[in-house]
This record gives structure tokens, sequence and C-alpha cells, in this order.
């Protein structure tokens, strides 16, 4: 659904004349009567509008979403929030033939809020701010969402951070840490941090965490899972909860097999600790010369180097949204370099068929790769 939003977005940033103003209000009344209204009809309304209205000279594409103008985002977003509120996070789309499926181009990524309500952050384009009580969220020129005008009282709220198969998003958290959200993951984090700095991660993130204060004063960092805890000491780290496994670029941080919840407030008992270079995968602390290759996703590659193909179908799931099954010949299979995330999933698999004699094929929804 097409919407011209350049009435709504003067209302929002106060530059509507009385009348304009008046009929957009009119407008929130007729939207907000009819709970139930379809894209066309609310289209027609739109358009409606656009005709009473003498255009105005138009100003860069700047969305600025306020606590006033929340009538006009929740009509706006509605069919993006419905979508995403009643269907799983894993949803399966039906795929006519191989070669339709593409290297995802948006990142999938949704914002929950305080209550509840789902944006979908590929609808924010850079320069953008969602306005709320308490604080404000600007996605800057590199694509990072931050939060500013931060309120320094009262409660902070919880938000949600959740991405399907896809890109990925980046964030910029109160305390100038930043967090690379991988595909089919979710960070939980409050909006502003108090003496403890927590968040909790489902699927795989990548952290560069600020240091606040000195020595003792150091306000501590944890990252929460369901089975493990880590507690920071300034730091890049890359920790993917589904593999289990914790990749220390730069830094210190130390690592609790108990899993703990994002409201407990306590520290944890530090049953193991990492250097620079060290990676933590199936309880044992190994070092690899090559760290960087675990933020490969980051980059925009996929690193094989030493991983199987059976190990190889599950990244490809997550990126292109599709499941990949690998026969069972094939499962140990042991790959090598880099490639490119931007290929669709068929040029992916013509490299990997001339390593290995494969062939791959869609059935049932699902890319079968078996032996040649």
């Amino acid at each position: 659904m097409k919407i011209e939003k350049d009435i709504l977005q003067r209302y929002a940033s106060g530059q509507c004349t009385m009348e304009e103003s008046n009929l957009v209000e009119a407008w929130f009344e007729e939207v907000e009567s009819n709970a139930s209204i379809s894209d066309e009809k609310l289209d027609a309304i739109v358009a409606r509008l656009d005709k009473k209205i003498v255009p105005k000279t138009k100003k860069p594409d700047r969305i600025i979403w306020t606590t006033l103008a929340a009538a006009c985002l929740c009509a706006v977003v509605g069919i993006v929030m419905y979508q995403y509120t009643t269907e799983p996070l894993a949803q399966v789309n039906v795929i006519a033939d191989i070669s339709d499926i593409k290297a995802p181009t948006t990142s999938q990524a949704f914002l929950v809020l305080e209550d509840q309500k789902a944006y979908n952050l590929d609808d924010v384009k850079v320069g953008d701010t969602l306005r709320a009580s308490g604080y404000a969220l600007a996605r800057a020129e590199d694509g990072e969402f931050q939060y500013v005008d931060m309120r320094e009282t009262g409660e902070a709220p919880y938000h949600t951070l959740r991405t399907k198969a896809g890109r990925g998003v980046s964030i910029k958290l109160s305390d100038g840490s930043s967090v690379w959200v991988n595909a089919n993951s979710e960070i939980r984090y409050p909006v502003r941090f108090a003496a403890v700095r927590e968040v909790k991660l489902s699927g795989e993130a990548y952290f560069e965490v600020a240091k606040t204060g000195q020595g003792k004063e150091a306000a501590p960092f944890l990252v929460r899972g369901d089975r493990q805890t880590i507690q920071v000491f300034g730091t890049k780290f890359n920790a993917n909860y589904q593999d289990n496994s914790i990749a220390l670029l730069e830094g210190k941080i130390a690592l609790s097999n108990q899993g703990s919840s994002l409201e407990s407030k306590t520290l944890v008992p530090q049953a193991v600790v990492m250097q620079p270079g060290q990676v933590y995968v199936g309880e044992k602390l190994v070092s690899d010369p090559n760290i960087d290759r675990y933020i490969d996703w980051k980059e925009g590659y996929f690193d094989v180097e030493g991983m199987s193909l059976g190990e190889f179908s599950k990244e490809l799931s997550n990126w292109y949204g599709v499941e990949v099954e690998v026969a069972a010949e094939l499962q140990n299979k042991l790959l090598l370099g880099h490639i490119n995330r931007q290929k669709d999933l068929v040029d992916v698999l013509d490299i990997v068929a001339k390593v290995f004699p494969i062939r791959y094929m869609l059935k049932d929804n699902k890319v079968m790769i078996t032996e040649r």
C-alpha cells in the first residue's frame, strides 16, 4: 500500500495551516472509528485530503513521528503491525522456482515498544525519527539506529528488536554501545541503562561495548542468554547463542554457563575468562588466529573456512529464509574460503557445486542438496 505522506509529515512537524490541521484531525477520527478499514479505503481518505489541500513546496524526505501524530503513525503502518503481530517470526513463503530465491535487500527488523506495538524498521529511512514519551529513536547516516533526547528520570521502558531472515540491523544503545543483530535473532534491552547495563539475546549479535567510568566505577555490562551469561569489561565480541559460540576480538569478557533472566539485576559467577583471539565453543576455550572471520556475516560474507556443508545449510536457511536440507552423505564435507552474501542462492550453490559433485532442487518449498 502506497500512501502520500506529505500532508501527514507537515502535520507531525507542526507546519500545517489551521484548515489543513482540521482536515487531518477529521481524517484521524474517521480512521479511528473504523478499526477494520481496508487499504483501498485508507488510500481514498488520503486522496481526498490531497484534493482538498493545495500542495506546498516539498521539503527533503524526512518524517518526524511524534506523540502528537501517534494516531497518524498507527494508521499508516497499521497493516505492517498486523502482519507482524499475527504471523510467526519464521514466516513461510511459497516459492515457485529456486531461481526466485534472491539475496535479501531489507533488514526484516521489527522494533517492539513498551506498549507491545511492533514497527517495521525498514520503513524508517535515514534521517527519520520515531518520538515517544521520554525518548526518541533516530536513524543515522550510516543506517544505525540511535536513541536520542533521553529522559533522565523515571523507570526506563524495555524494547525488543527482532529480525527475520534478512540483512540484520545495527542499533546504538543509550550508553553508546553498538550492537549488530544478525538474521533470525532478538535482543531485549532498556531504553536507558541503570547502574548495571544488561541485555537479553537470542540468536546472534556482534557487540562493541562502550566503556563508562574508570576501574571499579565502570558500570558492568551483561549479555544474558537462556543457557549462558557474558560479563563484559569494555570490548568487541560476537555472541552466537544458536550454536553456543563466543568469539572475543578485543578486550576481556567472563562467561558463566548459568542462564539468567534479564530482570534478575545480579552479576554472574565468572566461570571462564576470555582473552582477545579466543573462541568459546562446545564448552571449550580455543585460540583462533583468524578471529575476524566470526564477524564476516556483519561485513557481508559467508565465512565457510572449515565449515561443513551441513553447517553451511543452516547459514543459508537463516539468510535466504528458506529451509535448506543436505543429504546425510554430504553433511560432513568441509568447505574453504568466503562467499559474498549478495549472491542469489542458485549462484552460491553453483559455487559449492564446483567443489563437490552436488545437485540441488526445490521440493515441497524446501531446497534439497544431494550427491550427483
